[in-house]
Order: C-alpha cells, then structure tokens, then sequence
C-alpha cells in the first residue's frame, strides 16, 4: 500500500544523508572517554610495574571508595592496552585484581577465562622479573 510506496521513496534519501554525515566525520577515530575513565586510567598508570591493587583501591585513589565496580567496567574497556601501539597512553590493566583471594585475576565482569587469566599473570610475572 500507500506506507510501501512512500518508504522505498523515503529510504535512498535517508541512506545517503547518513553517508554524507559519515564521510564528513574525521577519519582517525578517538575512543570516547569519560572523565571518570580518564581517573581510572590516570591512577592505573600509577602502579609500578611488578606491584598490582585491588580495584577498590583503585578506586579509593581516585576518591571513589565504593565505585570498584566502575572502575573494573572502565578498566574492561581499555583501549590503551597494547604498550607497543599506545606509547604513553598504555594503561597496564593487568596490574588491577580483585580482592578476592580466591581469584585475584578475575574480574567483576565474568573474566575467568582461563586464558585470560594466564595473560594477566604472566604479564605481571614478566615486569617483575624485568624490574629485578
């Protein structure tokens, strides 16, 4: 009927408006950070290499005691992870653990991955001896 006709004379305009908002955007694309991120990130720069702190104590150092919940969600969308494409932006993720003693590697977002967990600590083991 009559809406059938009107979206196929509709949708090639709205696909081509979109694509000319796109193209005008910038073409190196920044993450989005929100200052709260920029805290966490600034403080986990912080720790020396070989040491680690909790995520509470993370957020403790940014003076949100009872945000190590945020803190662990920020730290999960790291993107200065990789110290060799990041330079001084590198935020070493693998230094923060939980309090937990059971599983100081996990997370509070499920990471038990058993690789994952390997990479956290080997990482850590490597900067100490380094360190050493």
């Amino acid at each position: 009927g009559g809406v059938c006709v009107l979206a196929r004379r509709w949708l090639p305009f709205r696909f081509a408006f979109s694509f000319l908002r796109m193209s005008a955007l910038p073409t190196t694309a920044t993450p989005t950070r929100f200052p709260f991120e920029e805290a966490v990130y600034a403080a986990v720069r912080q720790i020396p290499p070989g040491e680690t702190r909790t995520y509470q104590e993370i957020a403790a150092a940014i003076g949100r005691p009872t945000a190590h919940r945020a803190v662990a969600n920020a730290l999960a969308k790291n993107p200065f992870h990789d110290a060799a494409a990041c330079g001084d932006t590198y935020v070493p993720c693998h230094r923060v653990v939980s309090a937990n003693p059971k599983c100081p590697d996990c997370g509070y977002l499920g990471s038990k991955e058993p690789d994952r967990l390997a990479l956290k600590k080997r990482l850590r083991e490597e900067e100490l001896e380094a360190s050493r």
